[in-house]
């Protein structure tokens, strides 16, 4: 009989079983395994000069752009490369252990902008959804209540969650390969209904994959455009009401970015083991930082005795 306030189980039975039964209880009464779920979801910008895409194989991982590529130890001869296509919608991919989302978001900012919106790191049991969401609650109209004897009514009010949202599932195997489902989904403020309502655009893709404790996700294809208008008109001439627009000219420019998230998923055996991967993680990153910063000292050192001279002397002199 289970007790829950004291989260004890009471059990009821002959003493030559007594001891396994509470071999059972104790095989049972143990923490279960974790997932670490590491998500960077960064923004692409393309245009229509940009031919952007991703090739990867079991060797490694190549960018396109155009005539130009940026191969990163990739066999181009391997008949069983895969094309990964940026461009094409709700594409889904693993990256081999030897490349991170770092090195592929590297690679691609020398293509393209490239800006990472979030990096979430999460934990999660076995077999539960983790829930990660950036964007805010917009109110939206949901009924109106009459109310008796009178010619109004009261209306209620529903709030959505509208923005960027990633859903993971993941289920530990039995070769502690991680079997996971994932949803992405982006949102946005759509045109106003004919009763003055807004609406809300969605585009969302759906997976689910198989991958190597430690393997990076790819998912791709969730694609929104900006518009924007630049003014540029003569002073004084292009504020002449009527004339003025002979002296003004408008470009209008779609800016079509695409969302690209990478989740990478990590066994986690025990609860001891997360300060571990937290500690793992923040020690790749000082490492990454390292280089450009040490480029980047070097670079003012090198600025600063080209500035006062080599062989010049510093300091105040003294007659």
């Amino acid at each position: 009989m289970p007790i829950s306030r004291q989260n004890a189980l009471a059990v009821l039975a002959p003493r030559p079983q007594e001891e396994a039964l509470r071999d059972l209880v104790t095989f049972f009464d143990r923490p279960g395994r974790q997932v670490e779920l590491s998500v960077v979801i960064a923004e692409v910008e393309l245009n229509d000069e940009l031919n952007l895409g991703l090739r990867m194989s079991a060797t490694g991982l190549a960018i396109e752009n155009g005539d130009n590529a940026l191969a990163l130890g990739v066999n181009t001869t391997n008949p069983a490369t895969k094309e990964f296509d940026v461009l094409g919608l709700f594409d889904s991919g693993t990256l081999s252990a030897e490349f991170s989302a770092d090195t592929v978001l590297q690679a691609l900012a020398q293509v393209t902008n490239v800006r990472v919106m979030q990096n979430p790191v999460v934990f999660t049991a076995d077999n539960q959804e983790a829930f990660f969401f950036d964007g805010s609650e917009f109110p939206f109209a949901n009924q109106v209540i009459a109310n008796a004897g009178t010619a109004g009514g009261t209306q209620s009010f529903e709030y959505r969650s509208v923005g960027l949202v990633l859903n993971a599932r993941p289920r530990i195997t039995a070769q502690k390969d991680v079997d996971m489902d994932i949803r992405l989904e982006l949102s946005k403020i759509g045109p106003a209904i004919n009763d003055g309502g807004p609406t809300v655009d969605r585009r969302q893709t759906t997976t689910n994959i198989v991958v190597k404790n430690g393997q990076t996700i790819i998912l791709s294809g969730l694609l929104k455009e900006e518009e924007t208008t630049l003014t540029r008109k003569v002073p004084l001439l292009g504020d002449i009401p009527v004339f003025g627009e002979l002296f003004t000219s408008r470009d209008n420019t779609v800016n079509r970015k695409e969302i690209i998230a990478f989740v990478t998923p990590r066994v986690v055996d025990n609860p001891d083991e997360n300060d571990q991967n937290f500690q793992q993680d923040y020690r790749d990153r000082l490492e990454e930082m390292r280089a450009p910063l040490a480029e980047q000292r070097e670079a003012a050192e090198t600025r600063d005795d080209t500035g006062r001279g080599v062989g010049e002397p510093t300091g105040v002199g003294t007659e």
